[in-house]
C-alpha cells in the first residue's frame, strides 16, 4: 500500500482526523477510481513524482541535508495532483490546486520539491516557466531560495540545474524557476507553465493570479498551485476563494479541474489539544506539540493574540488583527422580517452620513415592550459611481447588493442626500420616534434642514469617547447575550467584520473604528448612535437594570 492509499483509507475509516473537508475530498477521489467515465488514476505518474520528490533534500533546520520523505498526506496532494487524467486528452485532470494548510507545516518545502520535480521530469515542457508568486518580492523569494536550497543540498541534482541569482535553470529542458511579485509589471508572468502561489489570503485583489492564469492558456497541462494559511481580512479574494472551494467540495459547483485539500479545524473549540491535531497535518512533525502549548498559553492569557493563534495554527478565519464581534455570532442572530411589522413602536434612529462621495448609513433600533429583544434595520446609500469604484477595489459585488435592496445607489458620483431625507421622513411618519441622532461634524446642514423644512426631531449625539463608550458596550452585550436580532443585511455584516475598538484610557473607554484598515464601519457607528439616544431616553424610566451606563 502506497502512502497516499494508506492516507486515503486512514481518513475515510476515521483513524485519521483531519477535518471534514478532508474526508469529503478523500470519498470523492476514492469513489471515482470506480465509477468515473471521464478520468482515471495513473499511479504510475503518481509515484513517479512521488519517488523523485523523496530524493531531494530538505534544507531546515535540523532536517537539512536529510532525504525528504513524505509524509502520507504530502504524498496524497502530490500523488492526487499529478495521477488523476482526463481519459480523452490523457492531459492532467487539475489545472489548479488549492491547499489550505496552516502554518509550520512545511508548506515552503513542498512547495519548493513541486516545481523542482516540474521542473525535471515535464520534459515535453521545452523552456517552460515556473513562478514562485507572491504578494510582494520579499514573499515569493522565500519559496525560491528554498528552490536554490534544495538544489544545492541535493547532490544528484547539481548536474541537471544552474543556480542563478534570479532563476534556476533546468538543463534537460531549459525550464526556468523564478521569484515574482504582485508588484511586477503585469506582462511579465504570461506563458508560465506552473505557478507556485505562496501566501494567496495576503493579495489584495485578483489581478495578479488573473494575469498569470491568463497567460497559462498558451500551454497545455499549465498548473496553477496556491498554498496559503487563512488571513484576518474576509474582504481579500482568498476568503471567497476558499467559500468557492468548499462549494466545490459541498457538490454546489460542477468544476471538476480544481483539487481542494482544506486543513481547518471543524470546530472553533481553540483550546482543545485535538483540534489543534485536526488542523495541522504535520502535528508532531513540524508542528512541535510543546511549541504550540507555548503559543497557545500566550494567547490564553492575552487576548489580543487569540486571533493570531487561531488563524495560524487552527486555519480559522479572523476578521481582523483584533477581533470584536465574531461575523459567525453576528450573523448567527439575523433573521427574515420587515420592518413594516413595527409601524407604530417606539424607534431609536441613528445616523452616521458619510462624506459627499461616501457610504452613509442609517440604523433603527426597535425594542420591545419590555426592552428584552432589539430590533435593527439597517439602511445603506452610496453613490452609483462609487459602487463601481468600490467593487472592483474591494472584491465585493457592491452593485449585486444594490440589486437585492441592501443598498440604495445614488445617480452621479455623490451621495443625493435626497435618498435619505425620503427614507427618514418615511420612517418618522410610522414610528414613535425620539430625536434622531446623528454626528453634528459631517450632517449638521442636512439635519437642520430637515427640523426646518419638515420639522423631524433631531439632536446631535457626542462622538467623544467618554460618549460613546456606554452605548458601544452595550452593542457588545445585546450581541453576546442575543438580545438583538437584525435584518440580516449583508453589508452590516460585511462592516462588523471590520470593526477594531479604539481605547482610549486606563478607565476602559473605548469606540468603534476600523484601525489601518480602508474597509467602512458607518453601519456600526450609527447603530451606536441609535444606541446612545435610547439610553438617553431611558436613564428616567429603566424597566431593567443591565443597561451599561
Amino acid at each position: 500500500m502506497t502512502k497516499y492509499e494508506r492516507y486515503i483509507s486512514n481518513v475515510i475509516s476515521g483513524k485519521v482526523n483531519h477535518g471534514k473537508h478532508i474526508k469529503k475530498i478523500c470519498e470523492k477521489l476514492n469513489s471515482e477510481l470506480v465509477l468515473s467515465d471521464l478520468y482515471y488514476f495513473d499511479s504510475v505518474e503518481a509515484d513517479r513524482y512521488i519517488k523523485f520528490i523523496e530524493r531531494l533534500s530538505l534544507t531546515e533546520s535540523k532536517w537539512a541535508g536529510k532525504p525528504f520523505l513524505l509524509e502520507d498526506w504530502q504524498a496524497f496532494i502530490i500523488a492526487m495532483t499529478f495521477g488523476w487524467k482526463v481519459k480523452k486528452t490523457k492531459l492532467r485532470r487539475f489545472d489548479e490546486v488549492t491547499v489550505h494548510v496552516p502554518k509550520k507545516n512545511g508548506k515552503t518545502a513542498l512547495a519548493a520539491a513541486i516545481a523542482i520535480a516540474y521542473a525535471f521530469l515535464e520534459q515535453s515542457d521545452y523552456a517552460g516557466q515556473i513562478y514562485m508568486a507572491a504578494t510582494n518580492r520579499e514573499q515569493a523569494n522565500i519559496c525560491f531560495k528554498a528552490v536554490k536550497r534544495t538544489v544545492q543540498l541535493t547532490p544528484n541534482l547539481q548536474s541537471y540545474f544552474r543556480v542563478m541569482q534570479f532563476a534556476v535553470i533546468s538543463n534537460r529542458n531549459q525550464t526556468n524557476i523564478k521569484a515574482l511579485s504582485g508588484d511586477a509589471p503585469s506582462v511579465e508572468g504570461f506563458g508560465s507553465s506552473l505557478v507556485i502561489f505562496d501566501e494567496y489570503h495576503l493579495q489584495k485583489t485578483d489581478e495578479l493570479k488573473e494575469n498569470l492564469i491568463t497567460g497559462q492558456a498558451a500551454r497545455d497541462g499549465a498548473l496553477f498551485f496556491s498554498i496559503s494559511t487563512a488571513g484576518t481580512d474576509k474582504n481579500a479574494p482568498y476568503f471567497q476563494h476558499i467559500k468557492n472551494c468548499k462549494n466545490i467540495l459541498e457538490g454546489f459547483s460542477d468544476v471538476e479541474s480544481h483539487l481542494v485539500v482544506l486543513y481547518e479545524a471543524d470546530s472553533e473549540d481553540w483550546r482543545d489539544e485535538q483540534v489543534w491535531k485536526q488542523a495541522n497535518p504535520n502535528y508532531g512533525v513540524s508542528v512541535l506539540p510543546d511549541k504550540l502549548e507555548k503559543e497557545f498559553k500566550t494567547a490564553d492569557e492575552q487576548p489580543s493574540k487569540q486571533p493570531s493563534f487561531i488563524t495560524k495554527h487552527l486555519n480559522i478565519w479572523a476578521d481582523s488583527a483584533k477581533t470584536w464581534i465574531d461575523s459567525q455570532r453576528w450573523s448567527s442572530l439575523g433573521i427574515c422580517d420587515s420592518i413594516e411589522n413595527y409601524y407604530g413602536q417606539t424607534a431609536y434612529i441613528g445616523l452616521d452620513l458619510g462624506s459627499t462621495g461616501d457610504f452613509s448609513a442609517l440604523a433603527i433600533l426597535i425594542p420591545n415592550e419590555d426592552r428584552t429583544k432589539m430590533r435593527l434595520f439597517m439602511k445603506f446609500y452610496i453613490p452609483e459611481v462609487m459602487a463601481g469604484k468600490r467593487t472592483k477595489a474591494d472584491q465585493l459585488n457592491f452593485i449585486q447588493w444594490a440589486r437585492e435592496g441592501h443598498i440604495t445607489l445614488t445617480s452621479g458620483d455623490a451621495t443625493d442626500y435626497n435618498y435619505i431625507k425620503t427614507d427618514i421622513l418615511n420612517i418618522c411618519s410610522n414610528f414613535e420616534y425620539k430625536p434622531i441622532a446623528y454626528d453634528k461634524a459631517l450632517a449638521s446642514m442636512f439635519m437642520i434642514q430637515l427640523y426646518n423644512e419638515h420639522s423631524i426631531n433631531v439632536e446631535s449625539f457626542s462622538q467623544s469617547v467618554g460618549a460613546v463608550t456606554g452605548p458601544t458596550k452595550q452593542l457588545y452585550e445585546w450581541i453576546m447575550n442575543e438580545t438583538l436580532i437584525h435584518d440580516n443585511n449583508p453589508v452590516m455584516t460585511w462592516m462588523i467584520s471590520n470593526v477594531e475598538v479604539y481605547q482610549d484610557d486606563a478607565n476602559g473607554n473605548y469606540k468603534i473604528h476600523k484601525g489601518k484598515s480602508k474597509n467602512k464601519v458607518d453601519g456600526p457607528c450609527a447603530v451606536v448612535n441609535a444606541i446612545g439616544r435610547a439610553l438617553e431616553d431611558w436613564k428616567d424610566n429603566p424597566i431593567i437594570d443591565n443597561y451599561v451606563w
